[in-house]
């Protein structure tokens, strides 16, 4: 079994991020889902039309083998994909993933849904205060690159742009 010092540690440095975010007012809440800790943020303005963003950050549950623990940031930007710019929108997504600088956007076309992810490892060994830190970092970078590029996906899945513009968003001329 996990070190309890690990898992409270986990739970220390997530409920700090969940106080951090509650005083910056982005509802956040810290939740226990299949015996993870899953910090649960609602992102404002990242989504279509006026529905949020809902980001799900948790470490992933592993075996007493495993020497390194992964940290998982899950942003769901959209449930409400559009049957008929679905190509389209899958097209959009791998020429983005190729650019990005980390993570990936991914679509569930059984659920209907559009998300990212990124994942961070840090060994088991890490101290509190470089696990919050290592973090802090990783879902600075998730919320960065969803805030930076689902704008463009959504556009995709409205029917407002084509796979084929996206490259031009990176690339200099």
């Amino acid at each position: 079994m996990k070190s309890e010092k690990l898992l409270k540690d986990r739970e220390s440095v997530l409920k700090a991020i969940e106080g951090e975010f509650n005083a910056e007012l982005f509802p956040a809440v810290l939740t226990e889902e299949g015996g993870a800790k899953v910090l649960s943020i609602i992102m404002k303005d990242l989504a279509q039309d006026g529905e949020d963003a809902r980001g799900e950050f948790f470490f992933m549950p592993g075996s007493d083998d495993d020497e390194m623990q992964f940290f998982v940031n899950l942003v769901t930007i959209s449930s409400d994909l559009v049957a008929e710019n679905l190509a389209e929108l899958m097209g959009a997504v791998s020429i983005i993933n190729t650019f990005i600088i980390a993570g990936c956007f991914a679509i569930d076309p059984a659920g209907g849904s559009l998300i990212y992810r990124h994942t961070t490892e840090m060994t088991l060994d890490v101290d509190k205060d470089a696990m919050k830190e290592r973090i802090d970092l990783s879902m600075g970078t998730a919320i960065q690159v969803v805030s930076q590029y689902a704008y463009v996906l959504l556009e995709v899945n409205e029917g407002k742009r084509k796979a084929e513009t996206i490259p031009s968003l990176f690339l200099q001329e």
